[in-house]
């Protein structure tokens, strides 16, 4: 999923199917790394900046926020909330998107 170019096969499988299968067909104890796998995929996603649409990268954000599992997930949200302007950053601070007043909260 990580080279799709269509917002709507994003939109679909980050919002329909990676829910659905993790909660009703995956066992509990690969939950936590297909939450983490998600996550990794959402954030390279945000970072190749293939999608300029802001509902789409609002839309990725909320499903990273949706999947954060480990602690360096945790740490790396955390600095965008500690950014003055609460953006979405990439490794070198550089600003991918703006979070949404929902998503602060």
């Amino acid at each position: 999923m990580k080279h799709e170019t269509e917002e709507d096969i994003v939109s679909l499988v980050l919002q329909s199917l990676i829910p659905i299968i993790t909660s009703k067909y995956l066992p509990v104890d690969t939950c936590d790394k297909t939450r983490q796998a998600t996550f990794k995929v959402c954030l390279e996603i945000i970072e190749s900046g293939r999608f300029k649409e802001e509902s789409t990268q609002q839309m990725i954000v909320s499903s990273m926020l949706a999947a954060i599992g480990c602690k360096e997930d945790r740490l790396r949200i955390l600095s965008w909330f500690h950014h003055e302007d609460g953006n979405v950053l990439n490794s070198k601070n550089e600003v991918l998107c703006k979070l949404t007043l929902k998503q602060k909260h």
